[in-house]
């Protein structure tokens, strides 16, 4: 599902650098984002905008041109029942 976002990651002097990105796909629990061009590293900390709606999100992965992924990353939220996608996620989870 694309949906368009904004990623806000610290740079190494600690400032703030914005970019926008979009989803691949997007679970209750975290998302792959694609046109990530920042350096970033499995564990590091981003916000994610969409709309008014933020969260915090831990890198879970990133993409490498070896594989095809360059430019995508696998986000985690670490804020717990945050919801910034607009859409009823856990429709049938408690099916599982």
């Amino acid at each position: 599902m694309a949906l368009p976002v904004k990623i806000i990651v610290l740079d190494q002097e600690k400032r703030p650098k914005t970019e926008m990105a979009c989803t691949l796909n997007v679970s209750p629990r975290g998302a792959r984002l694609n046109g990530i061009r920042n350096s970033v590293k499995p564990g590091d900390v981003v916000t994610v905008q969409r709309g008014k709606e933020k969260a915090i999100y831990r890198v879970a992965w990133v993409g490498s041109r070896a594989d095809n992924t360059d430019g995508q990353v696998g986000v985690e939220c670490v804020e717990p029942g945050a919801s910034i996608w607009g859409l009823d996620l856990w429709a049938g989870e408690d099916e599982r």
